[in-house]
Formats: structure tokens, C-alpha cells, sequence
């Protein structure tokens, strides 16, 4: 790995500023600090960066109500083990992800200051796998990562509004990004939402306009 590119050189460092660096990744991370001065600046730089975002984004533990009002809209078997990782890691997840989406906001160029909501989408080891941001009538599902799926499957993303049944947002594309138009009765809803869901459906979506699968990945919704 080419350690003096400075663009992976500042992607390690703000890894490393948040904790999601570990292991030996991160033991090699430090062992070239010792010796490299424009590391332990970026780093430096980082922490004064993060700061802010850190004071702005307290954790928060969801009340258990909120999440077993979700469930039941969602209508997963209490059984199922996904389900049963779903609604136990929300509230935990929520922390990481809110410093993964700092790490986001925070090195991605300023040219949507228009966006009113983003979720950082992680999966059940709580790392990031999708960005999710809504801005006027524009919908936009990001993947951090290429991910591998049945030819007769299909990721669904839903919006989980309060008092309200999950709300499809459409298909998520398994590499690169998708952009779709956002109609006004589901813009308005985010308004009242919480959290979006992805859950494994039938190639094409689920039948039934309703969660029909396994809740795989999950990640609260902030505003911008």
C-alpha cells in the first residue's frame, strides 16, 4: 500500500481519529506515525475537524417503545434472526454511525448544501455499506462497497415513518449510485421518519408495496 498518497494518507487518518481503524491496520497506522511528521499532522488535523461534529452528534439511546412500534409496522417475525439483530443493534449502531456519516460530511466537497436528510446505512457489524441522502424532489442511494446478491433477489430500501407503515424508496443498486425522483407524498414523510430499513426481497422488489424479507442493514436519519 502506497502510504504517501496524500488522499489515502487523510482517509487513514480520519479512520483512525474515530476508532473504525483497527487491528493490525491500526498498529501499522501507528507504527508509521512514530516515524512520519505529515501523518501526525493530518491526524492532528483530523481531531481539530471532528471536534465540533463530536459535540453535534451526542448519542442517543431510542427509547425500546420506538423500536417495537418499528416492528411491528415492519411485521418481522419475532423469531427471525435477522430481525432479532435489527432492532437490538439500531440503538447501538447509531453512534458509529453517526461518526461515520461526520467522516462523511466532513470530506465530501460542499456542493449540496440543498440536502435535508442522510442516513449512513450500516450492516450488522456495523460497517458502512450505503449513503442515503434526500434533497427537494431528489433521491440519491450510494454504495460504499460492492455487495453480492442472487439473480433472483433484490435490496429494498424502506422509510420507516413514525405512526406510519414503511414507505418503499425503491430498489439498492449493489455498486456505484442511483438517483430517482422523489414524489411528493414520500418527501413529506421524512419528515416523520426516524430510520430507513433494506430488506432482501424478490428480484424486481417486494409484491406487496411491504417489507416481505429479512431486515439485512439499518441506519438512523439525521438532518443535513
Amino acid at each position: 500500500m502506497k502510504y504517501n498518497d496524500p488522499e489515502l494518507q487523510q482517509r487513514l487518518a480520519g479512520e483512525y481519529v474515530l476508532g473504525t481503524l483497527q487491528g493490525r491496520a491500526r498498529a501499522r497506522f501507528e507504527r508509521l506515525l512514530l516515524r512520519d511528521a505529515s501523518l501526525r499532522d493530518e491526524v492532528a488535523a483530523w481531531q481539530t475537524r471532528l471536534m465540533p461534529l463530536a459535540h453535534a452528534l451526542p448519542p442517543v439511546a431510542p427509547p425500546p417503545r420506538v423500536w417495537r412500534r418499528i416492528q411491528a409496522r415492519i411485521g418481522v417475525q419475532a423469531v427471525s434472526r435477522w430481525s432479532l439483530v435489527f432492532w437490538r443493534n439500531l440503538g447501538l449502531v447509531s453512534t458509529a454511525a453517526a461518526a461515520g456519516l461526520a467522516l462523511y460530511i466532513a470530506v465530501a466537497p460542499m456542493r449540496t448544501p440543498e440536502i435535508a436528510y442522510v442516513a449512513l446505512i450500516t450492516d450488522t457489524h456495523a460497517k458502512p455499506a450505503w449513503i442515503v441522502s434526500a434533497r427537494a424532489s431528489q433521491l440519491t442511494i450510494k454504495a460504499l462497497a460492492p455487495r453480492m446478491l442472487a439473480a433472483n433477489q433484490s435490496l429494498q430500501l424502506w422509510l420507516l415513518p413514525e405512526g406510519g407503515k414503511p414507505v418503499s424508496l425503491g430498489l439498492v443498486p449493489l455498486a456505484g449510485s442511483k438517483t430517482a425522483v422523489l414524489p411528493t407524498q414520500v418527501r413529506g414523510q421524512f419528515a416523520h421518519a426516524q430510520a430507513v430499513a433494506i430488506s432482501l426481497e424478490p428480484a424486481g422488489g417486494s409484491p406487496t408495496g411491504q417489507p416481505t424479507g429479512p431486515v439485512l442493514y439499518q441506519g438512523p436519519l439525521v438532518v443535513s
